[in-house]
């Protein structure tokens, strides 16, 4: 496969890490990609999960304005 792409050090399993990694990084699943990628266990598909600052960062602050909704509407009830 690396002779063929003229890439020395590819491996056919790049493509499946990285579209397993875009995946999670386009806010599909963890349970969900560990089905498409027939895991039996969702610690090997958890290996898939890197994530970078910028999503962390992103998560944190969607559920920051969630947790601010949900105060906003127990303090107008």
């Amino acid at each position: 496969m690396a002779e063929l792409s003229g890439l020395p050090h590819f491996h056919a399993h790049q493509l499946r890490h990285t579209s397993a990694c875009e995946w999670l990084e386009d806010g599909g699943s963890l349970a969900a990609l560990q089905q498409v990628l027939g895991h039996a266990s969702i610690v090997t598909t958890q290996r898939y999960a890197r994530l970078t600052d910028e999503i962390v960062m992103e998560e944190r602050l969607k559920m920051r304005r969630k947790a601010d909704q949900k105060a906003d509407q127990q303090f107008v009830s």
